[in-house]
């Protein structure tokens, strides 16, 4: 017991990060991603608080950022594990299976609502991450810096470089976070990339979908034209007219060529 309450909080950082590391590996078949759109709705909702910000006390300021960020991670790491699936070799396999047309429709509504609420929640959360200009958001990162700056802790006190480390995660964090919503220099925002996959990933399950049908319908046209000609040849009168039906429909099965020499007019 006096071990436990000794070393029991001793561990190092980098081990907690192993050890967290190899519980989500055995629990990786059991975690489940979703494109959900609750993310943008609280995005944008926390965004829409900015402006408040310069009032806000400092456990305020640490819970804004720890929220906004912990969401936008969430939403990019849900997205990113969902749409890898289609792109897998066992999800390949599994779209061009018979057993995937039965829930092809299901599929194909759920991504196409999830296109329809990016649209939507995207553009307004754009137009927020637009309405601050530079100088604003130099004050506002200023200000989560120096609330997570005022937070004590052990060993980040003995760290020369922490402070310049810090402003440089916050302010890498919030260029990640306007570079999904938002174009910049000349680079297509990540939603729309998202956008395009999700797109692609519906014309592929549809075209799977297509082509899966066209063959079964072929195999069933195939089962009945051969069931016909059995009939035809239960139904011939000699062996030599199975002979005969034979040469027709599968064509003679010994050849023999003729040679002449003399003139031909064609």
């Amino acid at each position: 017991e006096y071990k436990n309450k000794r070393f029991r909080y001793s561990i190092t950082p980098a081990a907690v990060e192993v050890e967290r590391m190899v519980w989500r590996l055995e629990n990786l078949q059991l975690q489940s991603s979703s494109l959900s759109s609750n993310y943008f709705l609280r995005l944008e909702n926390q965004l829409k608080d900015m402006d408040k910000i310069p009032s806000m006390n400092e456990t305020k300021v640490n819970d804004w950022w720890k929220l906004l960020m912990g969401d936008f991670r969430s939403m990019y790491d849900n997205y990113r594990d969902y749409l890898r699936e289609f792109y897998s070799g066992s999800g390949e396999k599994i779209l061009k299976s018979v057993e995937f047309v039965i829930h092809k429709d299901r599929f194909v509504a759920y991504l196409r609502d999830f296109i329809l609420q990016l649209q939507q929640h995207t553009d307004r959360i754009a137009a927020l991450l637009r309405r601050v200009d530079e100088a604003q958001k130099k004050t506002m990162l200023e200000r989560i810096v120096q609330c997570q700056l005022n937070i004590p802790h052990l060993q980040t006190s003995q760290n020369d470089s922490y402070e310049n480390d810090l402003r440089a995660q916050v302010f890498a964090s919030w260029d990640s976070l306007e570079h999904w919503f938002l174009e910049k220099n000349g680079q297509p925002s990540e939603s729309l990339r998202i956008l395009n996959v999700t797109n692609d990933i519906i014309e592929k399950i549809i075209q799977n979908a297509a082509l899966i049908v066209q063959l079964q319908n072929h195999r069933l046209s195939r089962q009945s034209e051969y069931a016909r000609w059995i009939d035809l040849f239960d139904h011939c009168a000699s062996l030599e007219d199975a002979h005969c039906l034979s040469a027709f429909l599968f064509g003679a099965k010994e050849t023999r060529h003729f040679a002449t020499n003399d003139d031909r007019s064609t």
